[in-house]
């Protein structure tokens, strides 16, 4: 089986805690064109703000990232760190509504215990305290 060609981007991701779905989110996209990009099958230009947000959750520069898609001439794989917690970018979240009169929120971001202890609260609950 031949290696996609950007698969060093889906190992890394995963070496930081993130899957294809998170990539999605933050580029506002679907999962497929997220697993085209992987594969090597997106042939569109990688916005600067989606390189942006793919270098941060990899945990390595911009100039990187190009290096290791190719951007640079020759293609180098950068060492993307693992067995640390990513720092989730702001705004990691996103919202669907799977069935009329429900919102589905999906959120990835870091709280301190006591503030996840309230939300966990008020998702058990689904009533938001007066």
């Amino acid at each position: 089986m031949s290696r996609a060609k950007n698969e060093w981007v889906r190992e890394g991701l995963q070496r930081r805690g993130y899957r294809q779905k998170d990539v999605a989110v933050a580029w506002a996209s679907q999962q497929a064109t997220v697993s085209r990009f992987i594969a090597g099958e997106e042939l569109q230009d990688l916005q600067l703000s989606k390189a942006l947000s793919l270098a941060r959750m990899l945990g390595i520069t911009v100039e990187e990232l190009a290096k290791g898609l190719g951007l640079h001439g020759v293609e180098v794989e950068p060492t993307v760190p693992g067995g640390e917690t990513p720092a989730i970018p702001l705004g990691t979240m996103n919202m669907s509504s799977p069935r009329p009169g429900v919102t589905r929120l999906e959120m990835r971001k870091d709280f301190s215990v006591k503030a996840a202890q309230e939300i966990i609260g008020i998702m058990s609950t689904d009533v938001l305290p007066s």
